[in-house]
């Protein structure tokens, strides 16, 4: 396993007027989830889904994601994904504790959301009215730009 998956939340600073309550995530906070990929010793994404409200589970944000729907054809045979007790147990997504112990693997994928946020200051407390399907819009747009520039940061580093 060379990458390893999580998911998270970017806060809202307020309530959005579309479909508020399923922006509630279970930290009682209003946010959007998201759910990335990343190599724990580079922090570089692969892969991502963004868009879900934050009241999503990160197993059903992974479905989203490309890995989840194209494994057979982006993974060998010897191939997988590290990801903690939230996602399904598969050939080709690993979870080696249902109770962490604090490992490294999950600091290191921490680490990917502390630094994307830490470089984009703007994903702390997203600031976009989200009242109506364009403002929702809007802020995965918003998201989706600070996600390829912090790759773009990485490989020019």
């Amino acid at each position: 396993g060379w990458l390893c998956a999580d998911g998270s939340g970017f806060n809202l600073y307020q309530k959005p007027g579309f479909y508020g309550e399923g922006y509630f995530d279970r930290k009682s906070r209003y946010s959007i989830s998201f759910q990335i990929v990343v190599s724990p010793h580079n922090l570089r994404i692969y892969d991502y889904s963004t868009g879900h409200a934050g009241s999503t589970h990160d197993a059903s944000a992974l479905c989203d994601t490309r890995i989840y729907n194209k494994h057979q054809t982006l993974f060998g045979p010897i191939e997988w994904i590290w990801a903690d007790s939230a996602y399904p147990s598969k050939k080709w997504c690993v979870v080696p504790f249902k109770k962490s112990l604090g490992g490294k693997i999950i600091h290191n994928q921490k680490h990917a959301f502390a630094a994307l946020k830490g470089c984009f200051q703007s994903l702390k407390d997203l600031r976009i009215n989200i009242n109506d399907t364009n403002g929702h819009r809007f802020a995965m747009a918003w998201i989706k730009c600070c996600l390829i520039l912090h790759n773009m940061i990485i490989s020019i580093e």
